[in-house]
């Protein structure tokens, strides 16, 4: 697997490896719908891909909603920046009154890289952005000091090879609301 075009079906004979990719189609109430699936574990055969698998992630649910999930760690580098949206009126001698302009008006921007990435995860990771292609939302766990759940954007990335099976993944996820 070197192609995020090229994805197969999962298969229950086959043995996936970490960061291999799936589809797999999934009915409820009705409606089938066919997610991407990445493998989170060696030597995974015969377990198929569910939205509660310990074996397979790239789908979770969030408040009763089916969401893809960005399951890979960024490395140590990143940087979190906020920029409240805030309305202020100024009066005479120096007096001001701000208020918070929205309800979500502390969104959330990280800078992320994966460095020394192998092909398959890079692949993966990338295969993961363009689905989304950055119009659908994703969950992604923002690393400490937030841990938390959000959902994000990522309207573009770049990908440089540093050295043969080296790669580094720069993206900027930008947070939106439920």
């Amino acid at each position: 697997m070197a192609s995020i075009y090229s994805i197969s079906t999962w298969s229950s004979g086959t043995t996936y490896s970490k960061n291999d990719i799936v589809k797999y189609s999934i009915t409820a109430s009705g409606t089938t719908t066919t997610y991407s699936f990445y493998s989170l574990v060696d030597n995974n055969v015969g377990v198929a891909p569910t939205i509660s698998s310990n074996t397979w992630g790239g789908v979770a649910n969030l408040n009763g909603v089916d969401k893809s999930i960005f399951n890979w760690t960024p490395s140590y580098n990143f940087n979190v920046s906020s920029a409240p949206l805030v309305r202020s009126i100024r009066f005479g001698e120096g007096y001001e009154q701000r208020l918070r302009e929205g309800l979500n008006n502390n969104l959330i921007k990280i800078d992320l890289n994966f460095d020394k990435r192998n092909l398959k995860e890079t692949t993966a990771i990338i295969h993961f952005l363009s689905e989304r292609a950055g119009a659908e939302s994703f969950i992604f766990t923002v690393p400490d000091p937030y841990s938390v759940r959000k959902l994000f954007v990522a309207r573009d990335w770049a990908v440089s090879q540093v050295f043969i099976n080296n790669f580094t993944v720069s993206v900027v996820f930008e947070e939106v609301p439920f």
